[in-house]
């Protein structure tokens, strides 16, 4: 045989080594392909509940965005329990891999539901973190509210009867707070914290003198307690919290001055001799009840009209010793905010407070 006859021999045979070789090879991955059909059941790879992977979640409404959370929330639960089932079902102390598949999932499904969420203020170091929380914990109040996926419509008359606020056209901000002092302080104590706190928001630059109200309330279940209510004279939220933080802090002083203490909810337990009640001074109440029940005044249900007479407007108020005392005249320092109009009514006699029978 001829050498370029032994030549085209060889060629021809490595030929069809490799048309086999690649059909085998063909074979085997069609097979391979086929089998990942068979047990995935789908032609196109997709999430087990339908979605695409990296579909984004749909917040195009207020609906989309609200059940968004929702379900993907609830899957999550779902997949979590599935975990601890089989975690527990297994007597290894170490998680296997079907497990932590599940709790991947479950956490991605759970940043899934977070997209809901409008977490622009929340720094990017605890987004994270902050993220799933929120999710979890707004899933917890929906579900204390029945949802039964309708559509609800609210008529536009509605939203014509609903009060808007609108902070921009806002002028000044309100700061409203309740301090309480120990019980142990004592009346005088209680009268120069009040007297302090007043001269202290006259004399602030940024609040407004005309609506100022520090006022005490009067006894709470462990302190006796002082309303502050006054305007801080901006519309920045920064600048406004900084004033709020300025006068509470003059606050704290004050009542440090006045050789008091903030009160906490507490409980105190005095170990004493029983004195027993006085009774001399019970004698005198039981005698002065007698006396109005033998002379037929005593007034319950109702006060005598010619008792209510001789009382009307006999005590001391502004208290003896304040400045107003002198004149009883209203005083000046403080705008007056009467509850209702003055011209409101037909104007008859009869109309205002206090004409009925008040006891």
């Amino acid at each position: 045989m001829s050498a370029r006859a032994k030549s085209g021999s060889r060629a021809r045979l490595a030929e069809s080594t490799v048309m086999c070789f690649s059909r085998s090879v063909s074979n085997a991955l069609a097979a391979t392909f086929l089998t990942l059909l068979v047990a995935t059941g789908s032609t196109t790879v997709v999430a087990q509940d339908g979605r695409f992977p990296l579909d984004p979640p749909d917040t195009a409404s207020p609906r989309g965005t609200l059940f968004n959370l929702i379900d993907n929330v609830a899957e999550a639960y779902r997949v979590l329990a599935a975990a601890k089932r089989d975690y527990a079902a297994t007597p290894s102390l170490f998680k296997g891999d079907a497990v932590l598949e599940q709790e991947a999932r479950a956490e991605g499904l759970l940043r899934r539901a977070a997209e809901s969420l409008d977490l622009n203020q929340v720094s990017p170091v605890i987004r994270r973190h902050v993220s799933l929380e929120a999710a979890l914990q707004l899933k917890e109040v929906l579900d204390r509210i029945q949802l039964d996926r309708t559509v609800i419509t609210v008529p536009n008359a509605a939203f014509a009867d609903m009060q808007i606020i609108n902070w921009a056209r806002c002028d000044r901000m309100l700061i409203l707070a309740t301090i309480g002092l120990r019980y142990e302080t004592k009346p005088e104590q209680l009268r120069y914290v009040l007297a302090k706190l007043r001269e202290m928001f006259l004399a602030h630059p940024e609040i407004d003198n005309d609506t100022r109200r520090i006022r005490f309330l009067g006894y709470g279940s462990s302190s006796l307690e002082i309303q502050i209510r006054v305007y801080a004279l901006t519309r920045d939220w920064n600048e406004f919290y900084a004033i709020q933080e300025d006068v509470m802090l003059r606050v704290g002083e004050i009542v440090e001055q006045a050789g008091t203490s903030f009160a906490f909810p507490s409980q105190t337990l005095y170990v004493r001799r029983d004195d027993g009640l006085d009774k001399e001074r019970s004698d005198a109440a039981m005698h002065q009840v007698q006396s109005w029940r033998s002379a037929g005044q005593l007034p319950f249900p109702h006060m005598a009209s010619s008792h209510r007479e001789r009382l009307a407007d006999t005590l001391d108020y502004p208290p003896r010793g304040s400045p107003d005392a002198r004149d009883q005249q209203t005083p000046h320092a403080e705008t007056a905010e009467p509850l209702s109009d003055e011209t409101e009514g037909d104007g008859q006699p009869g109309d205002q407070p206090g004409d009925g029978d008040g006891f």
